[in-house]
């Protein structure tokens, strides 16, 4: 299997795992609820809130760039499209992130 020897790989799959890591520490706490719990999903949940926004400006600032250039080509086509997606599913991550850490705030403040 040939892996990619940049180190930008390397960086989007410690995203994707934080990504991951924020979510399933979010279920843990519901099932079994402790301050330790508490204190790591908040603090997962607000670190994907940065990377959120980031990833956002990022996608935002390639949408403008990319606004003006007009191609028939479907791989520029099929490449905006994902842009699209892309743009939208981070609004959502950056939405239920939100959500979940201020939940968690305000359960942290009632113990």
């Amino acid at each position: 299997m040939n892996m990619p020897q940049n180190r930008l790989w390397i960086k989007k799959e410690l995203r994707v795992l934080g990504f991951s890591l924020s979510g399933s520490l979010s279920i843990i706490l519901q099932k079994r609820p402790s301050n330790h719990t508490l204190i790591w999903t908040m603090t997962m949940n607000i670190l994907s809130i940065f990377a959120t926004l980031v990833g956002l400006f990022l996608t935002t600032v390639e949408m403008i760039v990319t606004s003006s250039v007009y191609s028939t080509l479907w791989q520029y086509k099929s490449g905006r499209v994902l842009t699209e997606y892309l743009f939208l599913f981070s609004m959502l991550e950056l939405f239920m992130a939100s959500i979940v850490t201020e939940w968690t705030y305000r359960a942290r403040q009632i113990e």
